[in-house]
């Protein structure tokens, strides 16, 4: 599933930079739905995949270890918004999304060779069992809002950068560097306090919760 999602978001992608050649209208706005929902569909099989084997690899700390690569995705967050500013105002709307998706489909053949092999364990546990468990659900909910209010930076963000300071294409992406310094610099020592005080997460969550809607807030205020 790891690989496969892998697959399908790299060819996805590349397909995405191409949807400038679309008609315009109601065709073009249909496909770019059409492309990122199954991009989500991919990224998430991979992503899901990618925690489970996880799981199986370092049973005894799993928050450390996800903590711990959670620092390459604080990197892609430094280093994409940049990135992707300067190739698309160098070398236009498409280059950005073929660049991203082939370097995706490269990383397919490393990973199968380099990935360990486990075998899948069902389970006789029903998944909407899971899912009507009070803390089960308060915790998707929780991460749920968290992912939106990060969600709602990036198109809000840039375009008030751009109205606000007039600063070139290239240049917008440098703002978000503070947010995925943070989060790359943090992940690992959260993860690390997970798993040696476990009663530290109660603590965490809600102070983190408090402080974006802070940061929120004084964002919407501007």
């Amino acid at each position: 599933m790891f690989v496969s999602g892998m697959f399908l978001s790299g060819c996805v992608t590349i397909l995405f930079g191409m949807l400038d050649r679309a008609p315009d209208g109601p065709v073009f706005i249909g496909l770019c739905f059409l492309v990122r929902a199954i991009d989500a569909v991919g990224f998430s099989a991979a992503m899901t995949a990618s925690f489970s084997i996880l799981a199986k690899a370092f049973p005894n700390n799993i928050a450390t270890v996800l903590g711990s690569l959670e620092i390459f995705t604080g990197l892609g967050l430094v280093l994409g918004p940049p990135i992707g500013g300067f190739l698309y105002q160098s070398f236009g709307y498409e280059i950005p999304f073929i660049v991203l998706g082939c370097v995706v489909l490269i990383m397919v053949p490393l990973n199968i060779y380099l990935l360990p092999r486990y075998d899948s364990t069902p389970s006789k546990d029903s998944f909407w069992k899971l899912i009507t468990i009070p803390k089960v659900l308060l915790l998707c909910f929780t991460l749920f809002s968290l992912s939106a209010s990060l969600g709602f930076l990036d198109p809000t963000m840039s375009l008030f950068v751009l109205e606000k300071f007039h600063l070139p294409v290239g240049y917008v992406g440098l703002v978000f560097l503070g947010l995925a310094l943070s989060y790359s610099l943090s992940s690992p020592l959260f993860g690390f306090l997970s798993d040696k005080k476990p009663v530290s997460t109660k603590i965490l969550h809600p102070c983190h919760s408090a402080v974006l809607s802070m940061l929120q807030l004084m964002h919407f205020k501007s």
